[in-house]
């Protein structure tokens, strides 16, 4: 094989400019683990219904998260609401906001 400098650099701005990506089995398999190790999809599991049905304001869902990680021995994920927002969806009725769920009434006005 030849050493070929046009080909080294033209590789070497694409990496500059792309970046290496992400191979779809490392992907999968960092899916995998953060779906296994996320005490916020066990929370949705246990604890959330009627996703894409109900509202439910979003502090009273972050509050149901946070004591819901208590109870579990659990520390609560970083970005929670981006997270909640993305899987649930957003609505907002005169300036109150809502997750498009509903919890299941063990969570509903919880108190600890």
């Amino acid at each position: 094989m030849t050493w070929n400098p046009e080909l080294a650099l033209e590789g070497c701005r694409r990496w500059q400019q792309d970046g290496l990506g992400e191979p779809p089995a490392v992907r999968q398999a960092s899916e995998a683990y953060f779906e296994s190790n996320n005490n916020l999809g066990m929370f949705i599991e246990e604890c959330v219904s009627d996703i894409g049905l109900g509202s439910t304001k979003t502090a009273d869902v972050h509050k149901a998260y946070r004591d819901w990680c208590f109870q579990n021995g659990e520390r609560p994920v970083d970005g929670v609401g981006k997270l909640l927002e993305k899987r649930f969806g957003k609505r907002t009725i005169h300036g109150t906001r809502f997750y498009v769920c509903t919890l299941h009434p063990k969570w509903q006005d919880h108190r600890l």
